[in-house]
């Protein structure tokens, strides 16, 4: 799965009735990065299939004016049938330390001063 880059307020506009986990600051490949927590996901039973193509909608990154790369990964539209809610929430809480990150719900609230 590739990332198409978008900017904060294209992904608000576009985006704001949807939710997705956004991964805060992604250096490197972004590809890596899709695969690889897509696979600790599939590994910790958050998700249905290690294949980042059957889990998510799509895969965005935007900058933020300090230069940093968050990675958002689009839930489809029926999650239930890829995706355990409840458990990706609290992998979420378990991931925070290593791997900062948010719903994208709440990244348009607490990050929206991070971005143009």
């Amino acid at each position: 799965m590739k990332a198409t880059e978008i900017t904060f307020k294209e992904l608000k506009e576009k985006y704001s009735e949807n939710e997705a986990f956004v991964i805060l600051g992604c250096g490197g490949s972004i590809e890596e990065w899709i695969n690889g927590i897509t696979e600790l996901l599939y590994e910790e039973g958050a998700v249905t299939h290690n294949d980042p193509d059957k889990v998510w909608e799509g895969a965005y990154t935007t900058s933020t004016t300090g230069g940093r790369i968050d990675l958002i990964l689009m839930f489809p539209d029926k999650a239930a049938d890829a995706i355990d809610v409840g458990r990706l929430a609290i992998l979420r809480l378990q991931m925070h330390e290593d791997y900062p990150n948010s719903w994208l719900s709440d990244y348009y609230s607490n990050y929206s001063t991070h971005h143009k």
